[in-house]
């Protein structure tokens, strides 16, 4: 009687652990499938170019500050 609780209940409980486990991660499967399928369409915004544009043109202007000018290499 002591063997069998010292050997085949744990490993009993490791294998009831696993499947329960497993059955855990199965649900959150199922359950973002359901989401998937019955979740309306989301719609993504485009960036805006004309504020890209004028964030890349004030990032060139900064580059352009620090550069030395001809001048300097006289």
């Amino acid at each position: 009687m002591l063997l069998f609780l010292k050997k085949t209940i744990p490993k009993e409980a490791r294998g009831a652990q696993q499947t329960l486990a497993e059955f855990d991660a199965a649900l959150v499967f199922m359950g973002l499938e359901e989401h998937m399928t019955t979740s309306r369409l989301l719609a993504f915004s485009r960036p805006d170019s004309a504020a890209i544009a004028q964030e890349w043109r004030d990032v060139a202007k900064r580059y352009q500050s620090v550069l030395p000018d001809d001048r300097d290499q006289v």
